[in-house]
């Protein structure tokens, strides 16, 4: 219960937020409104992805996906046991949208047409990646092999039984100073799929979404806080 008040706290915060993180982009909009956006590459060549920028970008679609897992199951648990409530009900809504949104950005980003965006969201997940990397190496290389196991570790308390029968949850491992209840692991990925698919008339097609994801992630300073917080 009090991870779902917390949760829900945290949700409408980073709502509130995105709303003002819009504001910050209504130049960029009102300049694609004037020039049509163009993402396709002059040079096919610069659309290829090295293997480490492919690695990254698997590792970003993967916490996404986990992050979408965890909120089915909040959405699940909300629905058998808050039906009635209205807050929770509206907050379920929402979260439905922003699944259903990101679902269809999804396979849009995953299509073999979309190497160059793929390059460009890699590039700009690069800086979280390499810090999320680090703290593995240096808080977890014997208990996970590499990135993906440690978010999936992070996230330990939405798998399934007979992933918890063969791992043990450590807390410490994860960051458990960001916030109560959620490790810092969590609460990134909680921020990157929730303020890119907050609803918004100019960003509800994939091109836009993926403009918005590409400046989420570029904007260091939002981390910065939340880095801060890790203290190991």
């Amino acid at each position: 219960m009090n991870k779902n008040i917390n949760i829900l706290i945290l949700f409408i915060t980073l709502f509130l937020y995105g709303r003002n993180e819009d504001k910050n982009l209504d130049k960029l909009n009102n300049e694609s409104d004037k020039t049509p956006i163009n993402i396709t590459p002059t040079n096919p060549l610069k659309s290829i992805l090295t293997s480490k920028e492919k690695n990254i970008f698997d590792v970003l679609i993967y916490a996404l996906d986990t992050e979408k897992e965890r909120i089915l199951l909040e959405i699940e648990n909300i629905e058998k046991h808050r039906r009635d409530d209205k807050d929770y009900y509206e907050m379920n809504q929402e979260s439905k949208n922003k699944v259903n949104k990101y679902t269809k950005f999804r396979t849009w980003i995953l299509d073999n047409t979309r190497k160059q965006e793929q390059k460009e969201l890699s590039n700009a997940f690069s800086y979280t990646y390499n810090f999320i990397e680090n703290k593995r190496k240096k808080l977890a290389s014997n208990k996970h092999q590499n990135t993906k196991e440690y978010i999936q570790g992070a996230y330990y308390q939405y798998q399934n039984d007979e992933y918890k029968k063969e791992h043990t949850y450590n807390e410490d491992l994860y960051g458990n100073s960001c916030t109560r209840g959620a490790s810092c692991i969590e609460m990134l990925f909680f921020y990157i799929l929730h303020i890119s698919m907050i609803p918004k008339e100019y960003y509800d097609t994939n091109e836009e979404i993926f403009k918005k994801m590409k400046h989420v992630l570029q904007n260091k300073h939002d981390y910065q806080y939340l880095f801060e917080l890790w203290k190991y």
